[in-house]
């Protein structure tokens, strides 16, 4: 029976010295924020969005893409849109970053 506590406090002391390597290193590199949140305001308040979804830019030779995921986009749709058109709806749209 003493065999047998000690070998699990020898187990148990195994495991707790050997848990601290199991951790992953953490970058300190600083990287650009690129993940940036929407902010939509409708002509109707009720569907407006202060801080909805995801998106991203995208620059491409002189001109600069807002890009976000359509999908989400038709939750927000007003009553009178029968597509997802944003014309006529829509009184500003801002991208901003997820840390503001």
């Amino acid at each position: 029976m003493q065999f047998t506590n000690n070998g699990i406090y020898l187990f148990v002391l195994l495991l707790l010295s050997t848990s601290g390597f199991a951790q992953d290193k953490v970058s300190t590199e600083n990287f650009p924020a690129i993940a940036l949140t929407n902010k939509i305001d409708f002509v109707d308040s009720k569907f407006s969005q202060p801080r909805f979804s995801c998106g991203f830019l995208i620059k491409y030779e002189t001109d600069t893409f807002a890009v976000t995921a359509k999908h989400l986009l038709k939750i927000i749709k007003t009553d009178e849109m029968k597509k997802l058109t944003l014309e006529n709806y829509i009184k500003s749209w801002m991208l901003y970053p997820l840390d503001k």
